[in-house]
């Protein structure tokens, strides 16, 4: 079981060294054109400003969904409860 658990875990630090060695020859390429490695940076950067706002917007769309939700759940509530209250009422005349 152990020796299982440490092939694997043996597996994905191979895995990180290979993928950060291949990060770090692609780096080294592009320092050479310092441009592109800004320029990258800047996409990046703007790639996540872009996923930031997207997610924010799906967010205020699902509390105001949530939220328009719930109202209508309490004025059926009331509704019902007036309903019952004028049902009872008439009953005891």
């Amino acid at each position: 079981m152990m020796r299982k658990k440490k092939k694997k875990k043996m597996k994905k630090e191979e895995k990180k060294k290979k993928k950060k060695q291949k990060q770090k020859e692609e780096d080294e390429e592009e320092e050479e054109d310092g441009e592109t490695k800004m320029k990258r940076r800047r996409i990046r950067k703007e790639d996540r400003e872009e996923e930031d706002r997207e997610r924010k917007m799906k967010r205020r769309k699902r509390r105001k969904k949530e939220e328009e939700e719930e109202t209508e759940r309490r004025r059926r509530r009331r509704s019902r409860s007036r309903s019952r209250k004028k049902k009872n009422t008439e009953k005891r005349k």
